[in-house]
């Protein structure tokens, strides 16, 4: 067997046209400068071309709804405990960033409501300049058919 690998080498030789490339060393992601990691990162989206792409949905921040039934009511009695005003503390924060969200939400959809009045008034305006502009050319449309001579 003059072409037969030696005992103990269990790898086949590969004939030089179906060789696989050299691979390059490993590199931690963390080790590359900034262009080799962008150069790293379009380079692994472009392996992968015809994958669709899914970009996730902005996220609204929402805060929970007050609870119906406090159980842990606080009295102006003498022998409050000492984590009292930090429970005190916590319900009045969640209070303000709920009602803070609300008021955002509020401006928000005012300023969305703006935006459509100010784009409704300009579309008519716009409806209206083309359709004086339409009347007049088709009023010099005769006229250019039949030219005085």
């Amino acid at each position: 067997m003059p072409n037969s690998p030696p005992p103990g080498d269990t790898h086949a030789t590969a004939s030089p046209d179906t060789a696989n490339p050299p691979k390059k060393p490993f590199v931690h992601v963390d080790q590359l400068s900034s262009v080799d990691r962008q150069r790293f990162e379009l380079e692994r989206l472009m392996k992968r071309a015809d994958k669709p792409i899914r970009l996730p949905d902005a996220k609204k921040s929402s805060v929970k709804a007050p609870p119906e039934f406090v159980r842990t009511t606080m009295g102006s009695s003498a022998g409050a405990g000492s984590s009292d005003f930090h429970i005190y503390r916590a319900h009045r924060r969640h209070e303000l960033a709920r009602l803070k969200a609300m008021d955002e939400d509020a401006c928000q959809e005012e300023a969305e409501r703006e935006f459509e009045r100010k784009r409704a008034l300009a579309q008519q305006e716009l409806d209206a300049k083309t359709a004086k502009r339409r009347a007049k050319r088709q009023r010099r449309k005769p006229n250019q058919k039949n030219p005085k001579k």
